[in-house]
């Protein structure tokens, strides 16, 4: 095998490796990380409303955006005081607080991004692989027809 021929297997690995980690964000707490969408405008200007967010599992401090969940709340606001098994938390972009239980915090903010934006840059990143797999199979299949006519003009 050439050198040129281990580029589409690189390209191939490297397209399943974000996959994997894509849905691990998705279906998975497995890296410790977690994905949701904050559809609110309670926290702007700090996350945009329709962003995604991604999701430690690790305890939260004062000060931590935190993802709290129950049968009434779903929402994501800023820590603003523990006390004991309560939490309270505020969205910057609001004049009152919520009191939660500790246990229904479901993660912490450690990452955002506009869901669109997010969208946007998943389509370019397959439009991308799209292209580039095309590239390098057109490659390939020129390889193997030459090498199948090199074969041929031998046996004769």
């Amino acid at each position: 095998m050439r050198k040129s021929s281990y580029v589409p297997a690189l390209n191939s690995a490297l397209c399943i490796l974000i996959i994997f980690l894509c849905l691990s964000l998705f279906l998975t707490r497995g890296l410790g990380l977690y994905a949701a969408r904050a559809t609110g405008e309670s926290m702007l200007p700090a996350i945009p409303k329709d962003a995604l967010i991604v999701l430690s599992s690790r305890h939260p401090e004062i000060g931590d955006i935190v993802h709290v969940k129950n049968e009434k709340y779903n929402y994501a606001h800023r820590l603003v005081a523990i006390e004991g098994e309560k939490i309270v938390t505020k969205g910057d972009n609001c004049d009152s607080s919520e009191v939660a239980r500790l246990a229904d915090v479901r993660g912490v903010v450690v990452f955002h991004s506009s869901f669109t934006s997010f969208l946007f840059q998943a389509f370019a990143v397959i439009g991308i692989e799209g292209v580039l797999g095309a590239f390098w199979a057109g490659r390939l299949l020129k390889e193997v027809r030459q090498r199948s006519l090199e074969t041929s003009s031998l046996l004769r």
